[in-house]
């Protein structure tokens, strides 16, 4: 009985192990890594940060480096002025959406 067990036990055990090896899945390229960012990283459709940066979906105009810096994005450069509560930012040349629209001040304010 016990050898019967033993011989059920290990083919059991040999029938999962068999599925965790082998050949990767046709098609997958092992160049290609894929990134997943939760869309709960922020309060919600609300909050103009919904759409996270890591999707890739837009750029901001400014973002922060490894020290949590600013540093420019979209923007090259920008100046406050009346004490910060007016900011100028000066908007990278060449940058097009994906529909080839480029953008412009009237874009990034819409």
């Amino acid at each position: 009985m016990r050898k019967r067990a033993a011989i059920m036990l290990a083919t059991l055990l040999g029938m999962l192990l068999a599925g965790c090896g082998g050949q990767e899945p046709p098609g997958r390229n092992d160049r290609q890594l894929t990134l997943a960012a939760p869309r709960d990283l922020v309060a919600g459709p609300a909050d103009p940060y919904y759409t996270h940066q890591t999707l890739r979906v837009w750029e901001p105009l400014v973002t922060v480096d490894d020290q949590l810096r600013p540093v420019p994005a979209l923007a090259t450069g920008w100046d406050s002025a009346d004490r910060g509560r007016r900011w100028t930012f000066t908007l990278r040349d060449g940058v097009r959406f994906s529909d080839g629209t480029p953008l412009t001040a009237e874009s990034v304010v819409a």
